[in-house]
């Protein structure tokens, strides 16, 4: 409490206990009454003061109170510190210098053509066209003591003197046919027969005629022919040709290059 307000108390408490002392009767109140106005007047400034401090401390610990909780509670406004790593800077690496690879030089593959290209054919394996007739076969065959094992065979007899043609397609590519034609070893010696080798237009290859115990070589240019025809004939029979067919042999017969 402030010290002017005391004074001012007790200086009315001072005047209130003179003007009671003056208005009772002297017999009532005399000198020792307004001692006790007086006392009365400053315990009830002490009670008074008393009770002010208390509800000033009170109301000073509730303001303090509340002061806290809004300090507790009051978001201060600072600047927001955005917490950053230094990361290390990294300097971009220089360009490696290009590389030139060397031109690696493809060698041209050869030609593959739909055909493999071979070195000769043999008539046994191409075939004839159209199939072998009656009285011909395809094998081993012997003349004059040497076997060929890739031989055509025609066999006429006395009541079926004429046998079918044989054709044969040229391979591409193999332009000459050989062989070694002659009559089959176990033919009877008065046989004499004749072979032709012929082109598509019927032109000639080559004409043998044979005998027993001999063999003859063919090879000829058949170059742009297509198809050779193989023709036999018997031009001489044997006395016992009913017994004895003649066996006429292409032996060995092929295309070459």
């Amino acid at each position: 409490m402030n010290s002017a307000y005391v004074v001012i108390i007790v200086v009315l408490g001072f005047v209130a206990g003179v003007l009671a002392n003056w208005f009772a009767r002297p017999g009532w109140l005399k000198n020792g009454a307004l001692i006790v106005i007086v006392v009365l007047t400053l315990g009830s400034l002490a009670v008074v003061t008393i009770v002010k401090d208390a509800h000033d401390g009170e109301q000073t610990a509730q303001e303090d109170e509340r002061s806290g909780g809004r300090v507790a509670t009051t978001t201060v406004g600072l600047p927001e510190i955005v917490a950053t790593t230094a990361l290390p800077t990294t300097t971009p690496a220089a360009p490696k210098p290009a590389t030139t690879t060397p031109a690696v030089k493809v060698q041209d593959k050869p030609t593959v053509n739909a055909e493999p290209q071979v070195a000769l054919r043999y008539l046994t394996d191409i075939g004839p066209i159209g199939g072998y007739g009656n009285f011909e076969s395809a094998g081993v065959a012997t003349i004059a003591g040497v076997a060929y094992t890739k031989s055509v065979t025609f066999s006429p007899g006395v009541f079926n003197k004429t046998v079918k043609d044989l054709s044969f397609t040229v391979p591409s590519g193999l332009g000459r046919f050989k062989a070694t034609v002659g009559l089959n070893d176990n033919t009877l010696p008065d046989y004499v027969a004749q072979i032709d080798i012929m082109r598509r237009d019927g032109s000639s290859v080559a004409r043998k005629t044979l005998r027993a115990g001999e063999s003859q070589q063919i090879d000829e240019s058949v170059a742009s022919a297509g198809i050779i025809t193989v023709r036999v004939a018997v031009t001489v029979w044997a006395a016992d040709a009913v017994n004895n067919r003649p066996h006429i042999v292409l032996g060995d017969g092929q295309f070459v290059r």
